[in-house]
């Protein structure tokens, strides 16, 4: 790349008496001169000087110079000796060996030519400035022999070599770095953020180009990375095993040293129980959701295994007094934090089979339930009745997996709310409305609900402390206006104030009604 520099020719002053045998400037015999990295001129000040060589000196009365440079010839304006002149000149210099020469030409008191009396050559060179580093910008580095600074300078002309070597060493921010020739994620030498094809040994030599002036020589250490892996468990810690490599190691695991973007694999186990939860791999730290998997980290970091927790499902039984309401019992969860069981039921009635009801939550240490809507048989031609507990474990919000157990049952004509068949008026309601009549009541009250658009239905009804005593509805209903019967036994239910809840669409209407007896 050639860069412009301006040359000023600067005459110096002499004696008016001079009989000048020698002339000498500058720049001097091998002198260096360094491009700029940005700037496109370089001013070079040229000075030149003459010395008397004999005696008695001619008398000189004018002079001149004549500056051959690049094969041209610049000359000056003639002057008195006494007066002095200078000759500025622009031209374009590239990297490499410049050789200038100086003539002086005088005239002397008597003559009437002007005579060479002097001249001098010189030879200088122009060169590029070659900055050499690491990719972190800091510690040592191996230039031409020697050890040096990261960000150290050399002065070449384009076509010379420069000897680099890379060297292991921390980076002082937490890492250790490598030439890294074996793997994958390679070293290499770049120099103006480019790879420099081939360029992937420690020691290197590279050949100055010519737009190359300002540029820096990069060796690209990688980091080693510190990997650690480890489960984690909600609410109980980070045990258990997991593998690396190929290898089981327990949670959490020492460091594994990794060259950046290098790979290094794991894998979780699917599943692990302690103390009544069962854990399944859910996903790991960053998202990912495969349980056996590579990695290629480019820092230190630890991946975290994540795991979900449920309840184990709870071993059932039914008692076995035929005609009376069905008994279901369960143990509860060895893990206190499994707070409550839910109780669903399905009933399958001539051979379809009803969806899924919630028909009570109890609290740990009941570990039975009586459903009064139903009673025991052990005939084929009843229907069949499928139960399932499932605990809720309170540290995660999860329950258990559904899991029915089955006996055969009928409807029971003595269970503890009967509900006559539910009437309904075929004119649209415009409103969502609840209401019963009457209120207070005993041993009986109609609710009547409005249904502006079709939808699923639950009612139920509560006692004051909360406590479900009875479920009404539990179905898809068409819109329209609908009235159930609510009655209870006087034995079963005590005088008090009672809430009925609906829940529709979305939307919840809660009201009160009073037993009295």
């Amino acid at each position: 790349m050639k860069k412009f520099i301006l040359f000023l020719i600067v005459v110096a002053k002499f004696s008016i008496n001079l009989n000048a045998q020698y002339v000498g400037f500058e720049p001097n015999e091998g002198q260096v001169f360094v491009c700029p990295g940005t700037d496109p001129l370089k001013t070079v000040y040229i000075y030149w000087s003459c010395q008397e060589t004999k005696y008695p000196p001619d008398y000189s009365v004018a002079s001149y110079v004549e500056l051959t440079a690049e094969g041209k010839t610049y000359k000056s304006n003639w002057h008195n000796t006494d007066v002095g002149d200078n000759i500025p000149i622009t031209m374009m210099l590239s990297s490499g060996i410049h050789t200038w020469t100086l003539k002086l030409y005088e005239l002397f008191l008597g003559y009437e030519n002007f005579q060479l009396t002097a001249q001098a050559t010189h030879t200088f060179f122009v060169k590029y400035k070659i900055n050499i580093a690491n990719n972190f910008n800091g510690g040592i580095i191996n230039v031409d022999g020697s050890t040096v600074p990261s960000g150290s300078h050399v002065l070449k002309l384009v076509g010379e070599n420069i000897s680099v070597g890379a060297i292991d060493q921390n980076d002082g921010a937490g890492y250790d770095r490598i030439w890294n020739a074996s793997g994958t994620n390679n070293s290499y030498w770049q120099i103006n953020n480019t790879h420099i094809s081939g360029a992937t040994s420690r020691n290197y030599s590279y050949t100055v180009a010519s737009n190359d002036n300002g540029a820096t020589l990069v060796a690209d250490l990688k980091r080693i990375c510190n990997i650690t892996f480890q489960n984690n468990f909600i609410g109980v810690g980070n045990g258990g095993v997991i593998t690396v490599n190929g290898s089981q190691y327990n949670s959490p695991t020492s460091s594994f040293q990794v060259v950046e973007q290098n790979p290094i694999t794991a894998e979780a186990n699917t599943y692990y129980y302690n103390n009544g939860i069962i854990y399944t791999f859910k996903q790991w730290n960053d998202g990912n959701t495969s349980y056996n998997r590579t990695f290629n980290p480019s820092e230190n970091t630890t991946y975290t295994a994540q795991f979900q927790g449920k309840p184990e499902n709870e071993f059932i039984s039914f008692g076995n007094a035929v005609g009376e309401p069905i008994v279901i019992n369960w143990t509860d969860n060895p893990n206190t934090n499994v707070t409550q069981y839910q109780i669903w039921r399905k009933v399958k009635h001539n051979g379809v089979m009803g969806a899924a009801t919630l028909i009570a939550t109890v609290n740990r240490g009941v570990q039975t339930y009586t459903d009064y809507e139903y009673t025991l048989t052990n005939s084929y031609s009843h229907d069949l009745l499928l139960y399932d507990v499932r605990a809720y474990y309170s540290t995660e919000g999860t329950y258990s997996d559904e899991d029915y157990s089955s006996v055969y049952g009928q409807i029971s004509p003595t269970n503890k709310e009967e509900k006559n068949t539910i009437s309904v008026e075929k004119e649209i309601p415009k409103e969502f409305s609840i209401s019963n009549y009457p209120n207070p009541f005993n041993p009986t009250t109609i609710i009547k609900y409005s249904l502006p658009k079709s939808g699923y239905v639950t009612l139920k009804v509560y006692d004051i402390l909360g406590r479900e005593v009875a479920t009404l509805v539990n179905e898809y209903q068409k819109s329209g206006t609908y009235s159930t019967e609510f009655r209870t036994k006087s034995s079963e239910l005590s005088s008090g104030i009672y809430v009925y809840t609906i829940n529709y669409n979305g939307q919840t209407l809660t009201r009160k009604m009073i037993l009295t007896k």
